[in-house]
């Protein structure tokens, strides 16, 4: 993957990266360090892969996220070599939450759950995953639906930092049935 990344110019400059991320507060999550580049309005970030077991299923959160949530479309800017492992940066563009919105825990809940059941999406029932989500008919699971990763706009919810996932079995399921075997 990263010889493919050098041959397509793909490869970051991952000083200048980390330089923007220290600037901007040093934010970060457990699979993201992050920062907000004012000029372009978007938000930066550099993947440790800690969520995902392979590059696929990594790509695969990143179409899925593209499709379900066209509020804050992802995009792949390239790759950098960071404490000798090899991550992808994406960004995505600013998005402004509605300033009157009220967003504390149960609010966020409650208007993210009519948000997703809307696109055929359930709660995960599992009192311990309470901002996780499942859709049989599409074969998805998203996690981490929570509070700091949706907001409220003017517009409905966006969500700007969600884990969907495919379910193979489904996958599988629907890949047989198309071939009839």
């Amino acid at each position: 993957m990263r010889a493919w990344a050098e041959v397509e110019g793909l490869m970051l400059e991952d000083g200048d990266f980390e330089r923007r991320w220290m600037d901007g507060g040093q934010r970060e999550g457990t699979e993201h360090q992050v920062y907000f580049d004012p000029p372009t309005q978007r938000w930066f970030k550099r993947n440790n892969l800690c969520n995902h077991g392979h590059w696929l299923e990594y790509f695969q959160r990143l179409q899925l996220h593209h499709v379900l949530f066209p509020e804050a479309p992802l995009r792949l800017e390239g790759f950098v070599a960071h404490d000798g492992e090899f991550q992808p940066i994406v960004s995505q563009p600013d998005v402004q939450a509605d300033p009157g919105a009220a967003w504390d825990e149960p609010t966020a809940r409650t208007a993210t759950r009519a948000f997703l059941r809307a696109a055929g999406f359930e709660p995960v029932d599992n009192p311990t995953r309470k901002d996780d989500y499942y859709s049989p008919s599409l074969g998805v699971e998203i996690n981490d639906m929570h509070n700091e990763n949706v907001i409220q706009t003017k517009a409905g919810v966006a969500a700007f930092d969600p884990v969907p996932r495919l379910d193979w079995a489904h996958k599988f399921h629907r890949i047989k049935a198309r071939l009839g075997l």
